[in-house]
């Protein structure tokens, strides 16, 4: 009776190892094809490139063959400013039912540019870690973007 058990946990061992090698495979495919369209996203949101007229009437913000009437606050502004203070505002950003974000935060987040996850793997490249990494850049003009882990660890 063992043995059988044991058998049964070997096969069900199989079947998990097999799915997470198939759930990677799967996010894998989905990083590389949302990559085109988050590129093409920070192109309208931080003013480098407007969206074609495609873009815009494929919105479900597109009214009854007319564009939706933009905040007077955007009117001659370039790109979309605030998009991610106002993205990450409609979030439920907290930990241990306390806000993740303060008021100084709110501040610092009018002037992010972007944010993007991106896998991690430990130092040395040991294999690819469940776990994934936020990069934020701010509107400093600095380069290099800082890593945040995602879910706030």
């Amino acid at each position: 009776r063992l043995a059988a058990v044991d058998s049964l946990q070997r096969r069900y061992t199989a079947l998990e190892e097999e799915t997470i090698r198939k759930q990677r495979a799967l996010q894998l495919q989905l990083r590389e094809a949302a990559a085109e369209l988050q590129v093409r996203r920070q192109e309208i949101v931080s003013g480098s490139a407007e969206p074609t007229d495609a873009e815009v009437t494929s919105s479900d913000a597109f009214f009854s063959g007319r564009e939706p009437d933009e905040p007077e606050d955007l009117a001659g502004a370039v790109g979309i400013p605030g998009f991610w203070k106002g993205v990450l505002g409609g979030a439920d950003l907290h930990v241990n039912e306390e806000p993740a974000v303060s008021e100084r935060d709110w501040e610092v987040l009018e002037s992010l540019e972007e944010v993007r996850v991106e896998p991690w793997s430990t130092p040395g490249g040991e294999g690819d870690n469940d776990e994934m990494v936020a990069a934020a850049a701010a509107a400093t003009g600095e380069e290099e973007a800082q890593e945040v882990p995602a879910g706030g660890h």
